[in-house]
């Protein structure tokens, strides 16, 4: 059987598949080959089934309880980004140090430090809350965008609400 045989047969086996009723129901087709390739193919079992794709659920199409829920997930959400804003561990770090040094001026141990050693300790702590800034920095931008992006969907869905009313 050379490759002009095996796309005959395709074209036809084709055809006949696109021949069955597309009423839902099982079909069998069988195909025998002669000759000395003796043997039998069965194909049977399989359903052609076509269907549009599910359209994705828009704002309009939910309920009035469906979109309270959407809300309240969202408004969590911008919560969840607000306490990731503020209350990280390098903005905590950096609240506790600017504390100790305000506590070292106003109990004195800062002033009374020797001349010498007044310049490390000052570049040990810039370099200490430039290090802090810099991951702060780097956290509050993420959590910026997913407070934004969470406010996106709560005007949204307050603004559909708005128009139910």
């Amino acid at each position: 059987m050379n490759d002009d045989d095996l796309m005959k047969m395709a074209r036809a086996l084709a055809a006949e598949v696109e021949a069955q009723p597309q009423d839902g129901q099982e079909r069998s087709i069988s195909v025998t080959i002669g000759g000395n390739n003796g043997g039998h193919i069965t194909i049977g079992g399989t359903q052609i089934v076509i269907s549009s794709p599910e359209r994705e659920r828009s704002w309009h199409d939910l309920s009035t309880e469906e979109l309270r829920e959407h809300l309240e997930h969202w408004r969590a959400q911008w919560w969840s980004g607000w306490r990731g804003f503020w209350l990280n561990p390098p903005c905590v770090m950096l609240v506790l140090s600017l504390a100790l040094v305000v506590a070292g001026l106003f109990s004195g141990w800062l002033l009374t430090l020797h001349i010498n050693t007044m310049p490390y300790v000052s570049a040990v702590m810039l370099v200490t809350m430039a290090a802090l800034s810099t991951w702060m920095m780097r956290i509050r931008r993420v959590e910026g965008q997913h407070m934004e992006r969470s406010q996106a969907y709560i005007d949204t869905i307050e603004s559909e609400m708005r128009q139910r009313r």
